[in-house]
């Protein structure tokens, strides 16, 4: 009975929450939502002119023009650097350039960031993985697609299957032999040059590293949770230059051990919700600050 009332409680405030977004839309003028943004962002208790907004505009886009080979479509949300990708195509391609970490970003590590995880993010691309992340970039005006981040994985093996090397670090051992051999059937073709579990004992983590070193790989996915993984592949990063992945539970998702919101929570962008009531004891307490989250977008406190 408890969990049933905090479905319904926690549909009705999620509705209203997406209610006041919308009547901020449309009843705010698009200069005015521009000057709260930056006032927010960028200013202390000065707000910009409509002189200074387009201006502002007018060196985005000069920016972007001036250099074709970097992708400057980002906004800084709580200070976190998050970067809009309007298709996947346009995400693996610009990695591809970049090699550097891809991280995953949502509404809980954009409440939660730190000066460490903002360091690593910041350096590196973070994409929308989350609604939230999503609405807050749209808040700044820029369109970006949510990008799960246990597809995006699948996608990047998919597009370089013959032409890239790829290493894999995450789970127990069961999993990542799991792991390894569904992905030889569903990808003949992938090279993996190294592959190991995501327990790291005294010692292990000099191998790991002289292993990546050794070996190059030009993709490297680590499945290990945040910001564990995102530590281990600064480290990486220091050691090889490639293209890295923050995986988290994806490989759980992957072999079936752990199941996926259906199709429709996933089309609805109610996956969070799902994961709530499948996992109650689990994710209530992270999933409250979705509220709280959502509350600072309808304020413009990002």
């Amino acid at each position: 009975m408890f969990f049933s009332y905090l479905f319904v409680i926690s549909c009705l405030a999620f509705l209203i929450l997406l209610a006041t977004v919308e009547i901020r839309k449309r009843y705010f003028r698009a200069e005015a939502i521009a000057a709260l943004d930056n006032f927010a962002s960028n200013t202390l208790f000065i707000a910009p002119t409509p002189e200074s907004i387009s201006d502002k505009r007018e060196q985005v886009s000069s920016s972007s023009k001036s250099n074709p080979d970097e992708y400057n479509n980002y906004a800084y949300i709580n200070d976190v650097k998050t970067y809009a990708f309007e298709s996947r195509d346009q995400l693996l391609e610009i990695i591809d350039k970049e090699k550097k970490m891809l991280v995953a970003i949502n509404a809980h590590k954009i409440l939660n960031a730190t000066d460490q995880t903002r360091d690593i993010i910041n350096n590196n691309i973070g994409y929308a993985d989350g609604v939230g992340a999503v609405m807050a970039l749209k808040q700044k005006g820029l369109n970006s697609i949510k990008i799960p981040g246990c597809e995006i994985w699948l996608d990047l093996i998919a597009k370089y299957e013959t032409s890239k090397t790829f290493y894999f670090v995450g789970g127990k051992d069961e999993v990542i032999n799991k792991v390894i051999e569904q992905l030889k059937e569903d990808y003949p073709q992938i090279n993996i040059v190294g592959y190991r579990n995501g327990y790291l004992k005294e010692g292990d983590e000099e191998r790991l590293l002289a292993d990546i070193e050794e070996k190059k790989p030009d993709v490297v996915f680590v499945a290990q949770g945040s910001p564990r993984q995102e530590l281990l592949m600064m480290k990486m990063q220091e050691v090889h230059k490639a293209i890295y992945q923050g995986l988290g539970g994806s490989f759980d998702v992957y072999t079936g051990t752990v199941e996926r919101a259906p199709e429709i929570w996933v089309n609805m962008k109610m996956e969070w919700l799902y994961r709530w009531i499948k996992e109650p004891q689990l994710r209530t307490r992270r999933n409250l600050e979705l509220f709280k989250f959502f509350g600072y977008l309808a304020l413009f406190i990002f």
